[in-house]
């Protein structure tokens, strides 16, 4: 789950970042982020500086964005760019915790295996 977020995150922030360089951008910039609090709450935020008589524009954008990544996802050339842009560090930790991610799925699969055997 780290992994997938922090890669989402930084793909919806390239996003972000691209609009907010058009002529005619909703927003001077954005940026979006989650956090998990505690183990029931999520938390995603998206934040944005605007001009002075743009805040529903700047809003309407932000959604627009959120709304259409849910719908169709991200481009794979938008996963490798998130993946190239960030340092070795990020990247072993985010590897790592990939890694654990996978091993915890077949400690689970080998777990419901056994039970179903039973």
């Amino acid at each position: 789950r780290q992994l997938t977020e922090a890669l989402w995150t930084m793909m919806l922030g390239a996003r972000l970042e691209e609009l907010s360089r058009q002529p005619d951008a909703p927003f001077l910039s954005a940026n979006a982020s989650s956090q998990h609090p505690t183990r029931p709450t999520d938390i995603f935020r998206q934040t944005a500086t605007v001009r002075e008589d743009g805040v529903q524009e700047g809003i309407a954008a932000l959604f627009r964005e959120a709304l259409r990544v849910e719908r169709h996802g991200f481009t794979s050339t938008e996963l490798e760019r998130a993946k190239a842009s960030g340092d070795s560090a990020q990247m072993a930790t985010l590897d790592f915790a990939y890694r654990r991610e996978q091993l915890y799925f077949e400690i689970l699969l080998d777990v419901r295996d056994a039970l179903e055997r039973r």
